[in-house]
């Protein structure tokens, strides 16, 4: 039996803006924007330019790393948001905090939800993001938007590179995927983790020179 889908997330699981100040090396905050309108509103998703060091191209989140004249987080979100689209802190109402995500890459990454105030559209910086998608809770709850896909398909390099293989949700409209930490996080926020999980893939079995490890 297949879950309905909420059709909008419900905003009183956040954890209280009580981020501790950003004084770790490896932090960074994501704003995760909330709309609100006639529609029931939804969320806002930026696509990484070519130029950017790492995940180019990539669906994200408006985010970054802490620095030193940030308050806390909570700040760093803010000040995100404002660098990527342009928008104003007097037009962001910080909300409440989903559980931070420790990355592959060593970088624990608070998520900050905050209702935003879109007067007109916003627009990219043309540096870090090249497109923002404007996506309502009802699309999101679409059948088929929400799918599981496989690493190797989602990132083709990482079978040149000999990484195993693996299933991750992902949100897929048109040519637009949405995959890995931001999926993760549009997972905690509409409360679908591990939703339709498919069974784990088998582990590559050991080669017969491979040492041993007992």
């Amino acid at each position: 039996m297949v879950r309905a889908m909420p059709p909008q997330p419900d905003l009183d699981r956040l954890l209280p803006l009580d981020a501790p100040a950003g004084r770790v090396r490896r932090e960074a905050a994501v704003c995760v924007p909330v709309t609100s309108g006639s529609a029931g509103g939804g969320t806002l998703i930026l696509r990484r330019t070519m130029q950017v060091p790492t995940h180019k191209g990539e669906y994200c989140f408006p985010g970054g790393g802490w620095a030193p004249g940030d308050r806390d987080l909570v700040a760093t979100a803010v000040r995100e948001i404002g660098e990527e689209i342009g928008l104003a802190e007097a037009h962001v109402r910080p909300l409440g905090l989903l559980p931070a995500v420790d990355t592959l890459h060593g970088v624990r990454v608070q998520p900050v939800v905050a209702e935003i105030e879109v007067l007109k559209a916003p627009v990219p910086d043309g540096r870090e993001v090249d497109l923002i998608l404007a996506w309502p809770w009802t699309l999101l709850a679409a059948p088929g938007v929400r799918q599981w896909l496989s690493l190797h398909q989602l990132k083709p390099e990482t079978r040149a590179r000999g990484l195993p293989d693996r299933d991750l949700p992902a949100y897929v409209v048109g040519p637009h995927v949405v995959w890995g930490l931001t999926a993760h996080i549009l997972d905690m926020l509409l409360g679908r983790e591990g939703e339709g999980a498919p069974l784990p893939r088998p582990v590559p079995s050991m080669p017969p020179w491979a040492p041993s490890t007992s």
